[in-house]
């Protein structure tokens, strides 16, 4: 039986170019949702050993059921005011109207958001620690929905380049209002 799509959204919904994703989160002290758990535990037992997770050790058992629901991110200019996915998981992938492989936050998210996201990743790779967040995304049709996002900086390459491994775990729907409310569309009554 095939699993839904991350969001439940349907790939022929928008064109990607249309996609303003924005985020209203707050950061965790610790993960909550059970694979954001498991996630964290790998990655801070290789840690434990002065060692940090390479890239390569992803497509592994430890690792395979997490692999739809992860994106590695690497800095798009050299200042890291704007980070391109290089690789994104399957259940995230189909969750847009087309694969975000290779675009830019700033292609993806609103304005207004890019930069305080970027500060974020950039913290990660900067001070080699995990930083965790829960709330919604908007701009997917599912506007509702609660996640639990997991960043951590992991190495690649030869040279141990360092990107961030991110990880979108759902929690479900939530009560949270979003941040820009829809417009109703109701005609005013005409003056007669």
């Amino acid at each position: 039986m095939a699993r839904p799509a991350l969001f439940g959204i349907k790939r022929d919904k928008f064109s990607l170019d249309t996609v303003r994703l924005y985020t209203q989160v707050q950061v965790l002290e610790h993960p909550e949702h059970q694979d954001a758990c498991y996630i964290m535990e790998e990655w801070q037992k290789l840690r434990d050993e002065d060692r940090l997770l390479h890239a390569q050790d992803l497509p592994s058992k430890t690792f395979a059921r997490l692999l739809p629901r992860l994106y590695l991110l690497e800095p798009a200019n050299e200042a890291a005011t704007d980070w391109r996915f290089r690789l994104v998981g399957t259940d995230i992938a189909n969750a847009f109207p087309a694969d975000p492989t290779g675009r830019a936050i700033s292609e993806l998210y609103a304005p207004e958001k890019v930069l305080s996201n970027a500060a974020v990743y950039r913290d990660v790779l900067e001070h080699l620690r995990p930083v965790v967040t829960k709330g919604q995304v908007e701009g997917l049709d599912r506007d509702y929905k609660i996640a639990e996002f997991v960043h951590l900086p992991v190495a690649i390459g030869e040279k141990d380049e360092r990107v961030l491994l991110g990880g979108v775990f759902e929690h479900g729907y939530g009560r949270l209002p979003p941040a820009f409310p829809k417009k109703d569309k109701k005609k005013e009554p005409s003056a007669s």
